[in-house]
């Protein structure tokens, strides 16, 4: 059956006016950070998240380098002309080594998978997760320095890597930041999965450990979608302005209904939550695929389902980037066994199509901290140019991956 569908695209031009994969059932019923939430409430100021290059010979494949790079949240209230013309400098990457990051697409869990998936995306990748493991039969592993060194080839790609764990002995964040420590921009999220019920430790002492010793690294706290009571827990803790992103997965199966445009729905809600309440950016940090009925036995997702669901996902990055998602990740390699071909296939036929130089379909990690409910420059179309849609044609069929393209050096030597 050949499926069509559209691609939202994002171009980049400005007009001149302007882990623990815990069950989310139950939850469906700063010191470094460089943005002020406080100081900031009208809807025409724009969260971007604004990265430098720093020059470094790791880079010497890439046109956009991040090894000892950095990037910050910085604030734009389009309305100020001044504020307005340098932020049109830096979408349109005539501000130096400065430039707008776009929304990233990532791939798990390990560095290898983050270089197979980039060849399958167009030789580029937003983010690559790497799990350190810290879970029930998979204790949590220190990093090597063959292991600091690939990472750092992954940022002279502009991969940002996501560095996650689940439990850990007292003292490991500190070792891992310090470790972490002035490489690039890294997101940090100790306790990946962690709520109130399940047997992660609590990981709320950790993002201060990492943020006084790696001024470059992001911390991100990872919780099942829709899951407020862990959010809450964090605020009581103090631990959330040590915080600077919160990260949540979706497990399709735990929802009471097998339609795509419902997984994505709930996900926008969360994130609208988390950007109006929280102040704070999010990222889908993992969707858990499963052929088969939902927890409910009330439908199936069937192989073509699942495929449609990633179409979805892709084709909806523009409405969930005007919500604060700053990114997602897909299936890395090591889901090839349990993930049905053609929802595996999907996500890198829609990953490759995001990443094509040709078209530039990609989206600015843009928002405002007001949310997407009212009227706002952070994401009208005649300021941005996001309603320009493009004609995305898949494949007949998912037999077969999308072509693989040249993308440098593997950073993954073994």
């Amino acid at each position: 059956m050949k499926l069509q569908h559209v691609l939202f695209v994002a171009t980049l031009a400005l007009l001149s006016g302007c882990i623990q994969k815990a069950d989310v059932t139950s939850n469906l019923k700063t010191e470094q950070v460089s943005y002020d939430i406080m100081s900031i409430a009208d809807t025409n100021t724009c969260l971007a998240l604004i990265c430098h290059e720093k020059t470094s010979w790791f880079g010497l494949f890439s046109s956009v380098n991040l090894s000892s790079g950095s990037c910050n949240f910085n604030d734009y209230n389009l309305l100020d002309k001044s504020k307005l013309k340098e932020f049109n400098q830096l979408l349109a990457r005539k501000s130096g080594t400065d430039y707008v990051k776009m929304f990233m697409l990532g791939a798990g869990d390990r560095i290898s998978d983050a270089d197979q998936a980039k060849r399958l995306c167009n030789g580029r990748l937003g983010m690559a997760l790497i799990d350190l493991g810290g879970y029930t039969n998979n204790p949590v592993r220190n990093l090597t320095d063959s292991d600091v060194s690939s990472l750092e080839c992954l940022l002279a790609g502009d991969t940002i890597p996501i560095i996650a764990y689940g439990s850990a002995e007292s003292g490991f964040a500190n070792n891992l930041a310090s470790a972490l420590s002035g490489i690039g921009p890294v997101i940090v999220s100790p306790g990946f999965g962690y709520n109130t019920s399940n047997q992660i430790s609590d990981p709320s002492p950790a993002f201060a450990e990492i943020k006084s010793k790696c001024s470059n690294c992001f911390t991100m706290a990872v919780m099942d979608v829709s899951d407020n009571s862990t959010i809450d827990h964090y605020t009581k803790a103090g631990a959330l302005n040590r915080i600077d992103v919160i990260g949540f997965t979706l497990n399709v199966s735990a929802f009471s209904d097998c339609n795509p445009n419902t997984v994505e729905a709930v996900a926008k809600n969360f994130a609208e939550k988390v950007v109006t309440q929280q102040k704070r950016p999010s990222i889908i940090a993992g969707m858990y695929l499963r052929e088969g009925q939902n927890y409910k036995g009330s439908c199936d997702w069937g192989p073509e389902d699942l495929a449609s669901f990633y179409e979805t996902m892709m084709i909806s990055i523009p409405d969930l980037s005007t919500s604060g998602v700053i990114g997602m990740v897909g299936p890395g390699f090591s889901s090839l066994s349990s993930l049905p071909t053609y929802a595996y296939h999907s996500w890198y036929y829609g990953c490759s199509a995001y990443y094509d130089t040709a078209n530039d379909y990609q989206t600015p990690a843009v928002f405002s901290l007001g949310g997407s409910g009212g009227q706002s420059l952070c994401s009208e179309p005649s300021i941005l140019n996001t309603g320009i849609i493009s004609q995305y044609t898949s494949p007949d069929d998912y037999s077969a991956l999308p072509s693989s393209v040249d993308a440098g050096p593997f950073c993954r030597k073994s």
